[in-house]
Protein backbone atom coordinates (compact mmCIF):
# COMPACT_ATOMS: atom_id res chain seq x y z
CA UNK A 1 0.00 0.00 0.00
CA UNK A 2 1.42 3.37 -0.86
CA UNK A 3 1.54 6.12 1.74
CA UNK A 4 -0.79 8.17 -0.42
CA UNK A 5 -3.48 5.48 -0.15
CA UNK A 6 -2.91 5.18 3.60
CA UNK A 7 -3.51 8.91 4.07
CA UNK A 8 -6.81 9.25 2.26
CA UNK A 9 -9.94 7.17 2.72
CA UNK A 10 -10.74 4.59 0.10
CA UNK A 11 -13.87 5.43 -1.86
CA UNK A 12 -15.50 2.11 -0.93
CA UNK A 13 -15.33 2.77 2.84
CA UNK A 14 -17.83 4.88 4.74
CA UNK A 15 -16.48 8.03 6.40
CA UNK A 16 -18.58 7.19 9.49
CA UNK A 17 -19.49 3.84 11.04
CA UNK A 18 -21.51 3.03 14.16
CA UNK A 19 -20.00 0.77 16.84
CA UNK A 20 -20.49 -0.06 20.49
CA UNK A 21 -17.58 0.97 22.73
CA UNK A 22 -17.32 0.13 26.41
CA UNK A 23 -16.62 3.05 28.72
CA UNK A 24 -16.03 3.00 32.46
CA UNK A 25 -19.40 2.85 34.21
CA UNK A 26 -20.28 4.29 37.62
CA UNK A 27 -18.10 2.95 40.46
CA UNK A 28 -17.92 3.37 44.22
CA UNK A 29 -14.65 5.13 44.99
CA UNK A 30 -11.67 4.82 42.68
CA UNK A 31 -11.79 2.16 39.94
CA UNK A 32 -9.57 -0.86 40.63
CA UNK A 33 -8.73 -4.32 39.35
CA UNK A 34 -6.37 -6.60 41.26
CA UNK A 35 -3.69 -8.26 39.12
CA UNK A 36 -3.35 -10.92 41.83
CA UNK A 37 -5.88 -12.65 44.07
CA UNK A 38 -7.85 -9.96 45.96
CA UNK A 39 -7.97 -9.76 49.75
CA UNK A 40 -10.55 -12.02 51.39
CA UNK A 41 -14.07 -10.80 50.82
CA UNK A 42 -13.04 -8.23 48.20
CA UNK A 43 -14.07 -8.33 44.53
CA UNK A 44 -11.32 -8.70 41.93
CA UNK A 45 -12.54 -5.46 40.34
CA UNK A 46 -15.14 -2.74 40.84
CA UNK A 47 -15.11 -1.78 37.18
CA UNK A 48 -18.34 -2.12 35.24
CA UNK A 49 -18.52 -1.60 31.51
CA UNK A 50 -20.99 0.95 30.22
CA UNK A 51 -21.56 0.24 26.51
CA UNK A 52 -22.31 3.25 24.32
CA UNK A 53 -23.21 3.30 20.63
CA UNK A 54 -20.94 5.88 18.99
CA UNK A 55 -20.08 7.22 15.56
CA UNK A 56 -16.50 6.47 14.53
CA UNK A 57 -15.31 8.90 11.89
CA UNK A 58 -12.53 8.59 9.36
CA UNK A 59 -10.24 11.33 10.65
CA UNK A 60 -7.99 11.24 7.61
CA UNK A 61 -10.41 13.76 6.14
CA UNK A 62 -9.44 16.33 8.81
CA UNK A 63 -5.91 15.16 9.67
CA UNK A 64 -4.42 18.65 9.51
CA UNK A 65 -7.07 20.12 11.83
CA UNK A 66 -6.52 18.07 15.03
CA UNK A 67 -3.88 18.45 17.70
CA UNK A 68 -2.89 16.47 20.78
CA UNK A 69 -3.10 19.59 22.96
CA UNK A 70 -6.62 20.54 21.87
CA UNK A 71 -8.47 17.28 21.12
CA UNK A 72 -6.43 14.94 23.33
CA UNK A 73 -5.25 12.72 20.48
CA UNK A 74 -3.00 12.95 17.47
CA UNK A 75 -3.09 11.23 14.12
CA UNK A 76 -0.19 9.11 12.95
CA UNK A 77 0.00 8.10 9.32
CA UNK A 78 1.87 5.36 7.61
CA UNK A 79 1.40 2.22 5.61
CA UNK A 80 1.45 -1.20 7.20
CA UNK A 81 3.43 -4.17 5.96
CA UNK A 82 0.50 -6.39 7.01
CA UNK A 83 -1.18 -7.91 3.96
CA UNK A 84 -3.74 -10.33 5.43
CA UNK A 85 -5.99 -8.97 8.18
CA UNK A 86 -7.30 -12.48 8.86
CA UNK A 87 -3.84 -13.94 9.59
CA UNK A 88 -3.50 -13.91 13.41
CA UNK A 89 0.19 -14.90 13.27
CA UNK A 90 0.99 -12.04 10.89
CA UNK A 91 -1.03 -9.61 12.99
CA UNK A 92 1.06 -10.50 16.05
CA UNK A 93 4.36 -10.50 14.14
CA UNK A 94 3.82 -7.36 12.04
CA UNK A 95 0.89 -5.17 13.05
CA UNK A 96 1.45 -5.26 16.83
CA UNK A 97 5.06 -4.19 16.33
CA UNK A 98 4.07 -1.35 14.02
CA UNK A 99 1.37 -0.21 16.46
CA UNK A 100 3.79 -0.27 19.38
CA UNK A 101 6.12 2.10 17.52
CA UNK A 102 3.46 4.78 16.88
CA UNK A 103 3.47 6.32 20.39
CA UNK A 104 7.28 6.55 20.25
CA UNK A 105 7.19 8.68 17.12
CA UNK A 106 6.85 12.47 17.29
CA UNK A 107 3.45 13.89 16.30
CA UNK A 108 2.86 14.06 12.56
CA UNK A 109 3.14 17.86 12.46
CA UNK A 110 6.55 17.76 14.17
CA UNK A 111 7.92 15.02 11.93
CA UNK A 112 10.24 15.61 8.98
CA UNK A 113 9.02 14.38 5.57
CA UNK A 114 8.44 10.64 5.52
CA UNK A 115 11.09 8.39 4.08
CA UNK A 116 10.63 5.53 1.65
CA UNK A 117 9.90 3.17 4.57
CA UNK A 118 6.16 3.75 4.27
CA UNK A 119 5.91 6.10 7.23
CA UNK A 120 7.20 3.66 9.85
CA UNK A 121 9.51 5.63 12.16
CA UNK A 122 13.17 4.83 11.82
CA UNK A 123 14.98 3.30 14.76
CA UNK A 124 16.34 -0.01 15.91
CA UNK A 125 15.05 -3.11 14.11
CA UNK A 126 11.68 -4.30 15.38
CA UNK A 127 11.61 -7.58 17.29
CA UNK A 128 8.60 -9.95 17.49
CA UNK A 129 6.49 -9.68 20.63
CA UNK A 130 6.41 -12.77 22.84
CA UNK A 131 3.36 -14.94 22.20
Amino acid sequence: MSLELAERPAARHAAVIQATLNYLGPVEGRPFTYAYPPPDGQPRSNIMAAPHRVAIRDLRLIAGQVSLGREGYALACGASALRDLADEVAIRAIYYLESARIPQAPPVTDRPPLSGRGGIPSGPPLQPLPS
